[in-house]
């Protein structure tokens, strides 16, 4: 077996009863150091238990407060959309003075966002939901307060715009109280942008400055147009510093063009005046001039003027001053004409009409330039060149006051009635004839509405105009006959044979008798030497010296 030695303690220099004591606070000390080391090991089994459920906690918080965040932003984008889009409607009809639209809209609006927090339970999600939903509400009460002040700025505009144009027009009917408007302007506009219960601040301000400019410059154009229109020249105060900012250069050439138009403008007008007057004072004068002349016949068509007509026609011109003025050649035509009737002593009574004459007076019942006048007329009955009964005739259809002879279709129509009936003498004197049958009865009808649309149609042979033309028409042998008896086609004219002369002792028989009475209107008459009768070269009857048809 091994041998153990047994150990033997060396003295280590300590008393004994110090090394017991000793003995036994180490030993304390061991259990005391192994029960804090059994604290501390259950201390911090406890701490790591704590930090677990507090991470817990943490995670569970963050992962509520993502679903509310991410679910808020979907409805909180819906409700902004809605809130949006409702107040579009409603600003659309209101009212822009009435300041309760938008504090109703909003106070709606808060209690709906309100509601919408309550849904929000984190304090994470609670401080998103504060953030946005008063964003929100900020934006949208700027947005209401500047809606309604632009509806109220644009409902103020509107007034005043008509507010200027009624100011406008009353300085361009009045220049001379451009002052006053525009203190007028500038009071009113002051009121009512400073009682807007919307519109406030800078806003006001501003509006207040534009209109006041804009209403300002064109308060100033019109009451110089005005001035132009009535002076036909710029007014002298346009380039007045208290005005000219308000007009600027190409305005200013505006007006200046605007001046130049209405200097020949006025002029224009002027002229106007002036004619219409003249126009008027020559119609007077015509009208009382034709009334004279007119009373040169009595209800026979007999020539009957005298001095009484001279002293008539003097009281005329001096009634009617202007318009003898300005047609001095009436007067003097006039005045000679009557001196002329009056003077003669021996006035030639016509039993018959020269041709020519009559011809003439018929041809100018159509001329524009040189129309028959019944002084005319007059005149010829005085020096024996017209019968009474062909001066009543014409002069039936001169006084007969009808447009018709100025009608251009009447007139035309006329000119083929001359050239179907002849242009020859004895196509001539048809004519004449021929229109103091026709005219009469077309004014007549003509005034009385009954003439037919056919009237006119000289193709037509129950037409009026046809009707009328019928007894003076001849035949194309006729029209030959006559124009071989006036030496027409190089032929001598034809002529009767010289009768043997009488003795010294016997009278002359006379070359020509005289046109017994009863054909002395016919201006288709003639004499016959050869026959010794008379002949109407329109229908080839003959009558003897007494008017006898044969």
């Amino acid at each position: 077996m091994p041998n153990i030695r047994e150990f033997q303690t060396p003295a280590l220099g300590l008393r004994a009863n110090e090394t017991g004591v000793e003995a036994t606070a180490a030993a304390a000390r061991r259990v005391g150091s192994e029960y804090n080391e059994a604290a501390g090991a259950i201390a911090a089994g406890g701490a790591a238990v704590g930090q677990s459920i507090k991470i817990a906690g943490e995670l569970k918080d963050e992962y509520d407060s993502h679903q509310e965040i991410s679910h808020g932003q979907a409805g909180l984008a819906g409700k902004m959309g809605v809130w949006t889009d409702r107040w579009n409607t409603e600003v659309k009809n209101a009212d822009p003075n009435d300041p309760t639209v938008a504090a109703k809209y909003m106070e709606a609006l808060d209690a709906d966002l309100e509601k919408f927090r309550e849904g929000f339970t984190t304090q994470r999600s609670q401080q998103w939901a504060d953030n946005h939903l008063s964003g929100f509400r900020q934006h949208m009460g700027l947005k209401t307060s500047a809606d309604m002040a632009t509806l109220a700025g644009e409902a103020i505009k509107t007034n005043y715009r008509q507010t200027t144009n009624s100011l406008a027009n009353t300085v361009r009917n009045d220049p001379t109280s451009l002052d006053f408007v525009l203190k007028t302007y500038e009071d009113t506009l002051g009121d009512l942008v400073s009682t807007s219960p919307t519109l406030k601040g800078v806003e006001a301000g501003k509006l207040k400055t534009e209109l006041a400019q804009r209403g300002k410059e064109e308060i100033i154009k019109s009451a110089a147009l005005g001035h132009i229109e009535a002076t036909g020249k710029m007014p002298d105060w346009s380039r007045d510093p208290k005005y000219s900012p308000y007009i600027t250069g190409p305005e200013l050439k505006q007006l200046e063009t605007a001046e130049r138009h209405y200097t020949t403008m006025n002029r224009a007008a002027e002229n106007a005046a002036r004619q219409d007057v003249e126009r008027e004072a020559r119609s007077k004068f015509h009208a009382d001039i034709n009334k004279l002349e007119l009373s040169l016949y009595d209800d026979d068509g007999n020539l009957v003027a005298t001095k009484d007509h001279i002293a008539a026609f003097r009281e005329i011109v001096r009634q009617n001053a202007l318009g003898a003025t300005l047609e001095p050649s009436r007067v003097s035509g006039m005045f000679n004409g009557l001196t002329r009737m009056v003077d003669k002593q021996n006035r030639v009574k016509a039993s018959s009409d020269d041709p020519a004459t009559r011809q003439d007076l018929t041809d100018r019942l159509f001329d524009q330039d040189n129309p028959t006048t019944m002084l005319q007329i007059a005149l010829k009955v005085n020096d024996g060149m017209l019968s009474p009964r062909s001066a009543k005739n014409l002069g039936a259809i001169v006084k007969a006051e009808d447009t018709s002879l100025k009608d251009p279709i009447l007139k035309d129509t006329m000119k083929g009635a001359h050239a179907l009936l002849g242009t020859d003498p004895v196509g001539s004197g048809n004519y004449a004839s021929f229109v103091q049958v026709f005219l009469p009865q077309y004014t007549a009808a003509k005034r009385g509405g009954t003439l037919k649309a056919n009237a006119l149609d000289i193709k037509d042979p129950e037409s009026m105009i046809s009707e009328a033309m019928a007894p003076y028409k001849r035949s194309l042998q006729q029209q030959m006959t006559d124009r071989i008896l006036r030496g027409e086609f190089g032929l001598e004219p034809a002529v009767a044979p010289q009768l043997p002369q009488p003795p010294r002792s016997q009278p002359r028989a006379p070359a020509h008798p005289a046109i017994p009475e009863s054909l002395r209107d016919n201006p288709n008459v003639t004499w016959s030497p050869s026959r010794g009768l008379f002949r109407d070269v329109r229908t080839n009857k003959l009558f003897d010296k007494d008017g006898k048809e044969k």
